[in-house]
């Protein structure tokens, strides 16, 4: 029983460090994270897992892998049953083709006089991902500043300008849209221009091919049709895109072939994945922090104690730096109130019941428009003082956010996890403030005044 007792502990431990070894380390992100368009993801760049927070660059003369690409280039026929065709190749209603598709698929008649005029329609589409432009890490060392801090010890102010982890490689998307539509008198595709436009767009990757080959002829009969194109582009370099409106084929084959070129900048394009590495991982960093022990065991321990310690500090940042951010909204939004809304009922004061405020994030919308004094029942002098004395008690207060890292420092930050710490278990339980008033109405813009 002892034998068995023993190697059922052995399997357990072996299980447990296995876990552990997995979930430190490196991670691939492909969901929406770094969707955020006021993020600038860069490979080398500190990252926080619990906060999503980007921190400091602490490589110095970043080395990157050269990346590889995929690309697809592809033409097809849209009529109204365009929905069931991308349904059966598994297109999201969401994605980005189906958004530009059904922004300018239009299958409506047009009458002029006695005649009758029908829509046809040809999808264009490049669609170019990037992916291995990775950070080289044989070739690339930390900053000096960086060194520095982990020599003295001083992992919390490492770990809290550089990040928990870093970005090792990005993944990249790049997409490029058109819609070539154009008109007869018959429900019925005019399949012989239609083989002619086909034909032009198969010649795009024809070597030596000249840019305006398009015969008169075959462009007298494009305005016969009446040819409109629509173009969209995603994740562009900026070099290339000085002629991006096509007033015929041969423009529009100069747009595509200088959109493939603004895709292949291996730093353009939509994050599709992001691999983070936390630093722990990294040799040079564990040289440097030199953590010293005899004990593969306690090395192990150490190091999780690190990872676990340095996410819970940087999350407290976020929290306390969330709070500051909102009640100095608040402030301001109060002082704007007050300097743009005096209340009353002369001249250039305002009526709060007959006062509409705007909706920033839908102006155009009448419906998410609210009564001035609707928003004062929010923004006010007590309100705003509420927020701060809640983060004053996170720090200090019954959440002893200060008390924890304190704690922690005193403990060893590397030898003891926050889980073990009586003073940091009821910080986690403090939630980020949201305000979506704040983000609607602040700072205040006049909608309209009712007489």
């Amino acid at each position: 029983m002892k034998v068995i007792g023993f190697q059922l502990f052995s399997i357990v431990a072996a299980t447990i460090f296995l876990i552990s070894s997995l979930q430190a380390g490196p991670r691939v992100i492909k969901d929406n994270r770094f969707k955020e368009r006021g993020m600038t993801p860069v490979v080398g760049r500190g990252y926080s897992m619990a906060t999503n927070t980007l921190q400091s660059t602490c490589f110095s003369k970043i080395k990157l892998t050269r990346p590889s690409y995929d690309f697809q280039y592809q033409f097809i026929d849209i009529d109204e049953t365009w929905k069931e065709k991308f349904s059966n190749r598994n297109e999201l209603s969401g994605s980005l083709k189906y958004l530009f598709i059904s922004n300018n698929f239009t299958n409506t008649t047009i009458k002029e006089g006695e005649k009758t005029y029908y829509h046809h329609h040809i999808f264009v589409s490049l669609d170019l991902d990037s992916y291995y432009h990775s950070l080289d890490e044989g070739k690339t060392g930390l900053s000096g500043d960086a060194i520095q801090l982990l020599r003295k010890k001083d992992v919390v102010s490492f770990f809290n300008s550089c990040g928990p982890f870093y970005i090792r490689s990005i993944g990249r998307n790049s997409k490029f849209f058109a819609m070539l539509t154009y008109k007869t008198e018959s429900t019925k595709r005019d399949e012989r221009f239609d083989s002619k436009l086909k034909a032009h767009l198969r010649s795009l990757f024809k070597p030596k091919t000249n840019n305006n080959d398009t015969s008169s002829d075959f462009q007298e009969e494009t305005f016969k049709k009446r040819l409109q194109i629509s173009v969209w582009g995603y994740g562009l370099g900026k070099d290339h895109q000085a002629d991006l409106l096509p007033t015929d084929i041969d423009s529009f084959k100069r747009i595509v072939k200088n959109s493939i070129l603004a895709m292949q900048d291996s730093d353009v394009g939509m994050i599709s994945s992001v691999e983070v590495v936390p630093w722990m991982e990294n040799p040079e960093f564990q040289n440097e922090l030199r953590l010293e022990s005899t004990s593969d065991k306690i090395q192990f321990e150490r190091k999780r104690n690190l990872e676990a310690n340095s996410e819970l500090i940087a999350e407290i940042d976020r929290i306390d730096s969330a709070f500051m951010n909102t009640y100095y909204k608040g402030l301001n939004c109060i002082r704007s109130l007050k300097e743009k809304f005096p209340l009353g009922n002369n001249e250039y004061e305002f009526d709060p019941e007959k006062t509409f405020i705007l909706d920033l994030a839908e102006p155009s919308n009448k419906k998410k428009e609210i009564k001035l004094s609707t928003l004062l029942e929010t923004v006010n002098d007590e309100n705003i003082e509420k927020i701060y004395e809640e983060n004053q008690n996170f720090l200090f207060g019954d959440k002893k956010a200060v008390a924890c890292v304190k704690e922690l420092q005193k403990k060893g930050i590397d030898t003891t996890h926050y889980r073990e710490v009586e003073t940091c278990k009821r910080v986690r339980s403090q939630m980020v403030p949201i305000k979506p008033i704040f983000d609607h109405y602040c700072l205040p813009e006049l909608a309209r005044v009712l007489p």
